[in-house]
C-alpha cells in the first residue's frame, strides 16, 4: 500500500479576483496526475518592472506621430490618491505610448492589468488599451471618475523580450488626462 502526503498549498495569484485567471504551466513530477490535480500549485508573478512608475526610468514614451507634441505631457505623480505612485498622461494630439520591455519566461496565455483614473475627459471618446491582444478594444475614456477603475485583458506571447505598450488615444484638439497605476503582466508557474 502507498502513502502520499499531500500539503494543501493555496492557488496564488496576486492582483487577479479569481484563480481561474491564472494557468499553471505543466511541470514534471514524480507524483500521479490524480495527486497533482487534488492539490493544484500556481503561483503568479508580476513580471512589469516599476508597476507604479517609480522609478520612472523603467518606461519609456512615445506620443503623436513618433515625436512628443509639445502639448502632451508624461510625468510621475507622487503621491496619486491611495496609489504612493502613479502616471500622469495629458493627451491633447493624436495619442500617447507609454512602453516597457517585458521578459516572458514561456509561451502562453497572461492576464495584464492595470488601475486608471480619468482626471479630464474633453469633449468626445478616448480610448485606453495595451497593445498585446489586437482583439480587445479597450476601454473607453469619456468621464471623469472620482475611484480607481480596473482594466483587464488576457493574450498569449511567445517566450522572450518584447515591448509592452500602453495606447491612450484621444480626439484631436480635446484634451484628456488620465493617471495609470498599478501595471501587472501576470506569470503563472
Amino acid at each position: 500500500m502507498k502513502f502520499f502526503s499531500l500539503l494543501a498549498v493555496p492557488i496564488v495569484c496576486a492582483g487577479v479576483a479569481t484563480a481561474s485567471a491564472c494557468k499553471p504551466k505543466p511541470s514534471s513530477s514524480s507524483l500521479s496526475s490524480a495527486s497533482l490535480s487534488a492539490s493544484p500549485s500556481v503561483v503568479c508573478q508580476n513580471i512589469v518592472q516599476a508597476p507604479d512608475f517609480d522609478p520612472i526610468s523603467d518606461w519609456h514614451q512615445l506620443s503623436g506621430n513618433i515625436r512628443p507634441p509639445s502639448d502632451n505631457s508624461w510625468a510621475q505623480t507622487t503621491p496619486c490618491g491611495d496609489y504612493d505612485s502613479c502616471l500622469q498622461m495629458t493627451v491633447d494630439q493624436n495619442a500617447m505610448i507609454t512602453l516597457q520591455t517585458i521578459t516572458y519566461p514561456y509561451s502562453g496565455t497572461y492576464t495584464a492589468s492595470l488601475q486608471y483614473k480619468v482626471i479630464n475627459a474633453g469633449t468626445g471618446t478616448g480610448t485606453l488599451n495595451f497593445d498585446l491582444n489586437p482583439n480587445d478594444p479597450g476601454v473607453s475614456i469619456s468621464d471623469p471618475s472620482v475611484t480607481w477603475l480596473t482594466y483587464t485583458t488576457q493574450f498569449t506571447a511567445n517566450a522572450g523580450t518584447s515591448s509592452l505598450g500602453i495606447n491612450f488615444s484621444v480626439n484631436p484638439d480635446s484634451p484628456s488626462t488620465i493617471q495609470i497605476t498599478d501595471v501587472q503582466i501576470l506569470a503563472c508557474e
